[in-house]
């Protein structure tokens, strides 16, 4: 964990939030700052180099893209939970794996295209890691998914309405299809770590071969068409100093969930809400994703969040032990058909 000066604190807190999609998006950001281009590039490269920032690229959505997606929760020997991580991981659809403090201590994010079965895959990872029992979660409803961690106190920074999130329909799509080869080309760059250099978006464009305009016009289509929920920087939890976070599971009544997640996506510490599928031995329902600077901090919220209530909640605050995945699936690889075509061949 480090100590982030004024600067970084104001600079973390931009590049979650408002990343410039624009031809010089350092610059913006040196001038909504009050510093100097290069000033912002070397506090980037020493945030990455500290192990804060884990990339600055486009956050793609799975759905829009083709891609059915599921939390599951396996219950495995301890002795035997590295071995297990390691084989789920292995998987190109798992971006996020965790052990988490419960009967089932090993949690992870699936996805994959949807001409392939989510199910088989899974009973897949649960025969290859000898899983006694396992959950399937898949969401049923999103209330919220931002993860943003506050630094700073500055709210208002220069030039902010310049570059607003696009919303459905503000702009126009590219005025001619781009051949499927390009397009898919600059997707994939454009989910890569974005360099740090003065023009980075044109060093996208020159390795797909196209004018750095097609990278910026491509970028604005795919947020108003929402197949990107946003361009922003992905932070390291607990090399920023958030080390504490939990899952936190809760039993609502569905007569109470609007109101209970309206009052739950008001915190800034909850980056997730969801409502997921229940199980005959999993009955929570909502799930909240809470991340703090201490263990106290998560309790707090949970406190409130159970006060809340009318009636006193069933829940459990699920925390991580031990992450052994958290990256980008690449959603433009073919290594999910070949993962899926050495199943069945071993069948």
């Amino acid at each position: 964990m480090y100590t982030l000066t004024e600067k970084e604190q104001q600079l973390l807190d931009l590049i979650q939030r408002h990343f410039p999609c624009t031809s010089k998006p350092y610059q913006v950001l040196a001038e909504m700052l009050g510093a100097s281009e290069q000033e912002v590039l070397t506090l980037l490269h020493s945030l990455k180099e500290r192990g804060i920032i884990r990339q600055i690229s486009a956050i793609f959505d799975a759905k829009a893209l083709g891609f059915h997606s599921t939390l599951a929760a396996f219950q495995i020997e301890n002795e035997r939970l590295d071995a297990a991580a390691k084989m789920i991981n292995s998987h190109p659809g798992v971006s996020h794996n965790y052990q988490r403090a419960h009967r089932f201590n090993l949690w992870f994010t699936l996805s994959i295209p949807r001409d392939l079965d989510l199910i088989e895959h899974l009973s897949q990872l649960a025969q290859k890691t000898s899983c006694a029992q396992f959950l399937n979660l898949p969401a049923i409803r999103m209330f919220k998914r931002q993860v943003y961690l506050n630094f700073s106190q500055q709210q208002n920074f220069p030039g902010i309405p310049s570059y607003p999130e696009p919303r459905l329909n503000d702009s126009p799509p590219l005025p001619e299809v781009l051949p499927a080869d390009i397009q898919r080309c600059l997707m994939r760059e454009l989910q890569n770590d974005l360099p740090l250099i003065p023009t980075p978006f044109y060093d996208i464009a020159s390795r797909c071969d196209v004018k750095e305009e097609t990278v910026l016009k491509l970028l604005t289509t795919l947020k108003t068409t929402q197949k990107i929920r946003r361009f922003a920087a992905i932070l390291r939890h607990t090399s920023a100093g958030f080390t504490a976070n939990a899952m936190v599971v809760w039993k609502i009544p569905d007569r109470a969930i609007q109101s209970f997640t309206d009052h739950a996506v008001k915190y800034d510490a909850i980056s997730h809400c969801y409502e997921r599928l229940t199980a005959s031995a999993w009955s929570y329902n909502i799930y909240t994703m809470i991340h703090g600077r201490t263990h106290a901090d998560i309790e707090n919220i949970v406190a409130d969040l159970a006060a809340y209530c009318d009636e006193t909640p069933q829940y459990q605050a699920l925390y991580t032990v031990k992450e052994y995945k958290k990256q980008r699936v690449d959603y433009f690889s073919e290594a999910f058909y070949e993962w899926d075509r050495q199943q069945n061949e071993s069948v």
